[in-house]
């Protein structure tokens, strides 16, 4: 059964005068919760296309302003009008998990991709969305760094990906995911590898040491280091470690304590992750250490002598491959033990970033001269399985990392991310958290034109009203059907949006684009209907079924 309407209020900013609610199309499933939806743009700005606009969710309890512990909510942007209504698409969400490829979530996954310009003068970074494609397109923005990348870094707490360039002396920021160049600091010699430390920055100079930046770009102070090459091995802004080509390192924490490892202390391979160093030798091992204690090392057995290493971007596993880049093993240092051997498509290589986030189970491994990277999971499933690949159209990276852009609990129970929209329209913001919870939709406009037409695929009923218990015809017309859909046999997927119970029937795609199945649904209530189709995507059909 459904709950009633959540309490849900859309708060405006000034001067957006062109975004204004829409009436209550809100549902809630069980709890009943305050929900206060605000969009935002940037300070001076109006709600328009293509301007950063920041969207804050709230749960509090009715009449008590207390905020909602412990929630975990879902939201996304969907265009008015488009499909389903809200509350229905909010039900299917529920239900199976999955929004609609029409729709913007608000928490996003992205690839990082660095390639150099076809001159080979330059590097560019490319944002890739291979969850959510934008018109055919999954790159959303590619910036040019206007020389080239000695460093990468992620920015632990804004969207930013920090470059240094050897040749202009300075270091950037490329605002994450829409693009554009920032300047962060200058007046270096030679800038290489970098990592964010404390609140503020870690650079090895070539022709130097390791400077230690303020937030406002300054040196605060210079610590000498061992003979090149030198790398900067940064697991996270708590602590860092460069190493040598000695085999010494320095290991600096985010308080400034320092320790030193003396020479032939690592091996020629070093990673490191949160609060982890992995490095290995000529043998078949690895040796874990911890930051906090680096001079304390646990060795791993290898099946063979590592030619590379990664550790995750959270620290969960730590990852080894052999010389000839075509197998590799998951350890992790946090259990016993219990290796898994996975099949690579090719050589692997080691670059900047190139292991997950703190939600992402699995790390990237690109596969050098070619747009393949590698996926490996923790623990690396069955023995001897093949990666799973993701492949970047367009330039060859040299680079590659993850960038996941969340939800951000700013304070108990308030969300809030910033989104770009590329057309003007009306839009709603939905938001659930989950079945049993609180859903609230909201609506507002967005100035600038209008999107190009182009009529996303989508199912429409066309037989009769079903009743529950009684076998019937169902025909569904495919709208806007998509040149990759022949006719013939199909799968048609049925969820129960209320129970959640899901099943799966064959049905018969016409030349007419009217797909027919015979089907009974044995209780009255709402259900989504979808073809299974691994090529595209279509929208599905929400049908009611009568008692």
């Amino acid at each position: 059964m459904r709950a009633g309407p959540a309490l849900l209020s859309l708060l405006l900013a000034a001067g957006a005068a062109a975004a204004q609610a829409e009436p209550d199309r809100l549902t809630a499933g069980g709890a009943r919760h305050a929900v206060t939806i605000r969009v935002e743009p940037q300070p001076g700005e109006a709600v328009a296309a293509g301007r950063d606009l920041r969207v804050t969710i709230a749960y509090r309890e009715p009449g008590t302003d207390r905020p909602v512990p412990a929630l975990r909510p879902r939201a996304w942007i969907r265009r008015s009008g488009a499909g389903p209504g809200c509350a229905d698409a909010a039900w299917m969400v529920r239900a199976s998990g999955a929004i609609s490829p029409a729709d913007l979530p608000l928490e996003r996954d992205f690839l990082l991709a660095l390639s150099a310009s076809a001159e080979g003068d330059e590097d560019r970074v490319a944002v890739i969305d291979q969850g959510h494609r934008l018109r055919s397109a999954d790159h959303v923005s590619v910036t040019a760094l206007g020389a080239r990348a000695g460093g990468l870094a992620l920015h632990p707490s804004r969207p930013r990906l920090l470059a240094t360039r050897p040749g202009r002396g300075d270091v950037v920021a490329v605002a994450l995911p829409w693009g554009g160049l920032v300047p962060v600091a200058s007046g270096l010699r030679r800038p290489g590898p970098l990592a964010p430390l404390g609140d503020g920055l870690a650079v090895v100079e070539e022709e130097g040491g390791l400077v230690l930046l303020g937030p406002d770009g300054l040196r605060r102070a210079e610590v000498p280091l061992g003979p090149p090459p030198r790398r900067l091995l940064a697991p996270d802004a708590g602590g860092l470690a460069v190493t040598a080509a000695d085999g010494s390192a320095l290991v600096v924490r985010r308080d400034g304590a320092r320790t030193v490892l003396p020479p032939g202390t690592l091996g020629a391979l070093a990673e490191a992750g949160p609060g982890l160093l992995v490095e290995a030798g000529a043998e078949a091992a690895l040796r874990l250490r911890w930051l906090d204690d680096p001079t304390r090392a646990i060795p791993v057995a290898l099946p063979f002598v590592p030619g590379g290493l990664a550790v995750h971007g959270a620290g969960r596993f730590a990852l080894a491959w052999d010389r000839d880049g075509t197998r590799a093993v998951p350890a992790d240092p946090a259990a016993a033990p219990a290796l898994r051997r996975v099949r690579l498509p090719g050589p692997a290589g080691s670059a900047p970033g190139l292991a997950g986030g703190a939600d992402r189970p699995s790390a990237a491994l690109l596969v050098p001269g070619s747009g393949t990277v590698a996926l490996v999971a923790a623990g690396g499933g069955l023995p001897d399985q093949p990666a799973a690949t993701v492949t970047v159209r367009g330039d060859r990276p040299h680079a590659v990392a993850w960038f996941d852009q969340r939800l951000a609990e700013e304070e108990p129970g308030t969300f809030a991310t910033t989104v770009r929209l590329v057309a003007g329209g009306r839009y709603e913001v939905v938001t659930t958290t989950g079945p049993g919870g609180t859903t609230a939709c909201a609506g507002f406009a967005v100035a600038g034109p209008a999107p190009p037409e182009e009529a996303a695929a989508a199912l429409a009923v066309v037989s009769a009203p079903a009743r529950a218990g009684e076998a019937g015809l169902l025909r569904l017309r495919v709208e806007n059907r998509p040149g990759w859909l022949r006719g013939g046999a199909v799968g048609l997927r049925i969820q129960d949006l209320e129970l959640g119970a899901a099943a799966r029937i064959r049905a018969e795609l016409g030349e007419d684009a009217v797909v027919t199945a015979a089907v009974t649904f044995p209780e009255p209530g709402t259900y989504a209907v979808s073809v299974e189709a691994g090529a595209g995507a279509i929208a599905p059909a929400v049908i009611g079924v009568a008692p």
